[in-house]
């Protein structure tokens, strides 16, 4: 089996409880998925099977989008509702304050990363020192902010909030950073991940659902293609003959090339008689094959 299931995380497991959880229904080991979600948010997670986890690079490069709620007022250690208060502050920020800072967040930003993260420091995780109580110099990186948009007030000092960004960004200080701003303190008190790259929520399905159809012999129905792992990028197409040169890993005929993508040195999909092949990109002398990652059709 190899494939994509676009799996809805439920709150309160972490990534890796997943990917155990679609190893026990499919009797697969090689599985993976395409971005850490916390363990009490919830929401998309790509699950990558058999050959398609060697797209999963290539898929985390993606955007991302979610629907989050500030809480203006309380801090935690974790920057979110499951750590320990570090810090109240009384007053009320309104609606129109938080729209302004929503609106002024946009583009190129520079975070630093919360110590409570899978992130490492010389070897070790950053969430291993914090709960030890060790504090280490995090360099602040930078992330793109593409779209933010107010949703609702759901009480007072709670507002709803959209968020597209890129690969990355952790909304945990987008809060922290936004109570900054208003001069007060705030945590991320909930959070949903709607997309990342080409996988939206509307077309997720539950952990349910997945043990009905491997149960059922019906998981093929929920089981995407390997390249809905990169749909977002280009593609580049090649004639027939150039499948055996793909397969030995052969410098590509530049006679074989049927369409390519404008811009050089940029990971695309690579298409043969209309079979995904793997990554490939435009060199100045034609193509060249990143990856092979090609299944033999089952009627071939």
């Amino acid at each position: 089996m190899n494939g994509i299931i676009n799996v809805l995380k439920p709150p309160g497991m972490t990534s890796q409880n997943v990917v155990s959880f679609m190893r026990r229904m499919s009797g697969i080991k090689k599985i993976g998925h395409s971005g850490t979600l916390d363990p009490y948010a919830a929401g998309v997670l790509p699950i990558f099977i058999g050959k398609a986890t060697r797209l999963v690079e290539y898929a985390m490069q993606g955007q991302k989008e979610y629907i989050g709620e500030i809480y203006f007022g309380l801090e935690t250690d974790t920057l979110d509702s499951q750590g320990k208060v570090i810090c109240r502050q009384s007053g009320e920020i309104t609606k129109e304050q938080f729209q302004s800072v929503l609106e002024s967040t946009k583009g190129t930003i520079y975070q630093r990363p919360p110590m409570y993260s899978a992130l490492k420091k010389d070897g070790r995780k950053l969430v291993d020192l914090a709960r030890k109580g060790k504090s280490v110099d995090i360099p602040k990186r930078p992330v793109e902010i593409y779209e933010t948009e107010f949703l609702e007030q759901t009480e007072t000092n709670r507002f709803l909030f959209r968020v597209r960004c890129s690969k990355g960004t952790y909304v945990r200080t987008l809060c922290q950073d936004w109570g900054k701003m208003l001069g007060t303190v705030a945590h991320l008190s909930f959070l949903l991940r709607t997309q990342t790259g080409g996988f939206r929520i509307e077309e997720s399905v539950t952990l349910e659902e997945i043990e009905h159809a491997f149960h059922t012999d019906a998981v093929y129905a929920i089981l995407q293609p390997m390249e809905s792992g990169c749909i977002e990028m280009e593609r580049i197409y090649l004639s027939g003959i150039a499948k055996r040169a793909v397969l030995c890993g052969q410098p590509i005929d530049p006679a074989w090339i049927q369409e390519v993508p404008k811009a050089f040195e940029r990971p695309c999909q690579l298409w043969v008689n209309d079979v995904f092949m793997g990554i490939a990109k435009r060199t100045q002398t034609g193509v060249q094959t990143v990856k092979v990652i090609w299944e033999e059709p089952c009627n071939e």
